[in-house]
């Protein structure tokens, strides 16, 4: 059996390690923190990734505890005319998301991970591999050198000095707009609890409030509240009164008052940056990059969590129907191109329309979206394109193939 070393314990390491460790392989995990912890507040789980959940038996307990999402309604600000407009329904009956706590979604992971038995080596970031022959070493900041492997999973996330230092990477950028985030209450009867509601000012803000299910000791629903802003702004952010945004956050939204004033100080939201990032190869030798390591995006369609999901799916089912390790991380590569390429290439097409300083593009989005939620067919295409399935214009996957509850019918 496969010695696997997984560096990284986010959606990704976790659910490889715990996917690779029931098929039998000897697998250890690398996580830099101290104590491995969730980085980020809340995420929407689709269709996709609920179904790799559903092969660890996870999928139940983490819908239980969080808030189940029909539909994705977003308007410009001051207006009743629905930019957005996205029903689950519109792609099968059954179907649906899950807004999730980042952390409800880490501690099942982790548990699994505990409960499999599989070592843990924390306080250790690993910079370097070694190889020798078939196999590789792991080499950490300490210079300290473990192994040999028989594959290395990179699932240490956009930032990684793994991908900066072995990958065949075409594009690696910082996207000039990033999102502030932070956890709220729903005390009052302003927003639906099934529906991720966003609310756009022009191209360069956004503010969006997700239902992510009730927190530990908590009696309410609480919601993951997100405000999207140029980087370049947010040094000027942090040195303002916090009243100021708060102030003009309700002017563009008012019904959200009663949450913005939940914010008692600038710590209470957290700055999120994204990458776009594009691999000419999944993988280098025997390392491999799965989930943001490989391909992180923009935030607009809310794939990361789920695409990691997936990616560690496929690569377990790679290794275990191959006979080698280089046959899985090529029929690896062959599987998951079309997927990935196609979602990375719809986040940079749509993010003009909801993170830029264009006039135009907020216009044509408004007149697009709209018009959009009220045809049949192009209602379908967008629930398709939501729920992480498409992998190209005229063709998707069916996570049914995975676990038969979400089956496309």
């Amino acid at each position: 059996m496969y010695k696997i070393a997984i560096v990284g314990a986010g959606t990704a390491g976790l659910a490889a390690a715990a996917l690779l460790k029931k098929q039998g392989y000897q697998v250890t995990l690398y996580e830099k923190f101290l104590k491995p912890k969730p980085l980020g507040a809340g995420l929407l789980l689709q269709p996709t990734g609920l179904s790799v959940l559903s092969l660890l038996n996870l999928d139940q307990s983490i819908i239980a505890g969080g808030s189940v999402i029909n539909c994705l309604q977003g308007k410009t600000c001051g207006s009743k005319w629905k930019t957005l407009d996205i029903h689950y329904h519109d792609l099968s009956p059954h179907l649906f998301g899950v807004g999730v706590y980042r952390n409800n979604l880490f501690n099942a992971l982790y548990h699994e991970v505990e409960q499999s038995g599989i070592q843990v080596i924390s306080a250790s970031t690993i910079t370097h591999i070694e190889w020798t022959n078939d196999q590789a070493y792991v080499i950490n900041t300490g210079e300290a050198k473990t192994g040999p492997y028989d594959l290395i999973v990179d699932c240490s996330g956009s930032r990684s000095q793994l991908r900066k230092k072995y990958a065949n990477v075409k594009l690696d950028k910082l996207y000039p707009f990033g999102a502030i985030w932070g956890i709220v209450k729903l005390k009052d009867n302003q927003f639906s609890l099934n529906t991720l509601e966003q609310r756009y000012r022009n191209a360069d803000h956004m503010i969006g409030i997700l239902p992510v299910g009730q927190l530990p000791g908590d009696q309410c629903i609480s919601a993951s509240f997100f405000w999207s802003m140029p980087i370049a702004q947010y040094s000027q952010w942090r040195v303002e009164p916090l009243n100021v945004w708060q102030r003009y956050v309700v002017s563009l939204w008012p019904e959200c008052e009663s949450l913005v004033l939940q914010f008692n100080s600038h710590d209470d939201l957290t700055l999120a940056t994204y990458y776009d990032v594009i691999l000419r190869q999944y993988y280098t030798g025997n390392l491999v990059f799965i989930g943001d390591a490989a391909h992180c995006t923009s935030p607009q369609l809310g794939q990361g969590a789920n695409m990691a999901l997936m990616d560690a799916y496929v690569l377990a089912e790679c290794l275990k129907y191959t006979n080698s390790i280089s046959q899985a991380l090529v029929a690896y590569q062959q599987q998951r191109q079309k997927h990935l390429a196609f979602y990375q290439m719809a986040s940079r097409i749509l993010t003009p329309f909801f993170q830029s300083h264009s006039i135009f593009f907020a216009r044509l989005r408004a007149l697009i979206g709209g018009l959009a939620g009220k045809i049949p067919v192009t209602q379908k295409i967008t629930a398709q394109l939501l729920s992480g399935i498409k992998t190209g214009l005229f063709s998707q996957l069916d996570p049914g193939q995975w676990s038969k509850k979400y089956q496309i019918i």
